[in-house]
């Protein structure tokens, strides 16, 4: 097992920047995953730790060991893709086997450690398989096996359940939770799928156009993301984000529509982090956080009235597109409601987020 650090690295393709001056310290034994949309530079990242690029500035270490200019086998690593790449006219044992086999292991070994990984991913009855006799979970599996019969330093993943379906990207995130508990190992995970980074990870780096926006725990990138782009890309359905003013700092309240909301986890005094400068505020609250209340008078400060447009049942329970004067609002109910119904909603004070509707950072105090 190692720590991986990145200190100050740059990579250019050309004169195409993917990133700049890029820090980053994963932890010995951590599920650390890299979360962005396509394009954010999220595989270049990974392919650089795993030696496969190497980075135009800046260095690398595995433990404090500087790894900058090794190759992948040099750093011991092994790496998982999004495409299964198992030898197709082998068994699932020799592919497996096929790492030991290189390092020229006996066949007594090899026929051990084959087992033992066999056991640790359910593949005991399906050694004597070829690639094309097995599911997709179980060629993903396979791939896994060849990764961990080697007891690397540093697991690497790239996108590797994305080639799945629905059903088994579920269990597959589960298997993977399971292995890593049980390994310890060190795991660098990348995905555009922000419910398998939610579910997986210690912590989270979540990244757009090259640029690490926040790095934390899966509580800490949901409930206190650090500027709209992490507000909206993690979650489902996202953030609602609407724009709305301060009319009074002390204690803090907000306009919205006919309601006065007093947010409960804004600091106040000398706390460190964005502070409210302007009048005007970007207001975002996440569908969950939003109560419907039947009916069409509004009581108290804290009720506004919608109108329900669109209704979408999702089993237990329904997501619901709402219109709040010129605003529309996603709202999930546990309760049905039919379109062009009248409701009332409350927004969750404890649960409202501010950002500065100039550099969208998340405003922490007044």
């Amino acid at each position: 097992m190692a720590s991986v650090r990145l200190q100050g690295v740059t990579k250019r393709f050309g004169r195409t920047l993917v990133f700049k001056e890029l820090d980053l310290l994963i932890e010995d034994g951590e599920f650390f995953t890299i979360l962005g949309p396509s394009g954010c530079g999220k595989s270049t990242l990974l392919n650089i730790i795993a030696g496969l690029e190497e980075p135009t500035e800046g260095r690398i270490f595995f433990d404090s060991q500087d790894v900058t200019h090794l190759s992948p086998r040099e750093r011991d690593v092994a790496m998982v893709f999004q495409s299964y790449a198992l030898y197709p006219h082998m068994t699932v044992f020799d592919n497996i086997a096929f790492p030991l086999k290189m390092r020229g292991q006996d066949r007594q070994t090899i026929q051990a450690e084959v087992n033992r990984v066999a056991r640790v991913l359910g593949l005991e009855d399906l050694l004597e398989r070829r690639p094309k006799e097995l599911s997709g979970g179980q060629r993903q599996r396979v791939a896994l096996g060849r990764a961990i019969i080697r007891r690397p330093r540093v697991f690497l993943l790239d996108e590797p359940l994305s080639n799945l379906d629905a059903r088994l990207r579920v269990q597959m995130r589960t298997e993977l939770k399971r292995l890593h508990r049980s390994l310890g190992t060190t795991i660098v995970y990348v995905t555009h799928d922000q419910a398998e980074a939610m579910a997986l990870s210690d912590r989270i780096a979540i990244m757009n156009e090259g640029v690490i926006q926040q790095c934390g725990t899966p509580e800490e990138v949901y409930f206190r993301p650090a500027n709209i782009f992490v507000a909206t890309f993690v979650g489902s359905p996202s953030m609602n984000l609407t724009e709305t003013v301060v009319i009074e700092r002390s204690p803090l309240r907000i306009a919205f529509n006919s309601a006065i909301l007093q947010p409960m986890n804004i600091s106040a005094g000398r706390q460190k982090g964005k502070r409210l400068t302007t009048e005007k505020v970007i207001l975002g609250i996440r569908p969950e956080d939003i109560a419907v209340v039947e009916g069409e008078d509004t009581e108290g400060k804290e009720l506004v009235q919608a109108v329900v447009e669109i209704v979408e049942p999702e089993g237990s329970r329904y997501c619901l597109e709402v219109r709040v004067g010129e605003r529309v609002l996603k709202v999930l109910s546990r309760e049905p409601v039919s379109p062009g119904q009248t409701v009332c909603i409350r927004i969750n004070p404890e649960r409202i987020h501010l950002f500065d509707p100039v550099d969208g950072r998340r405003i922490t105090c007044i």
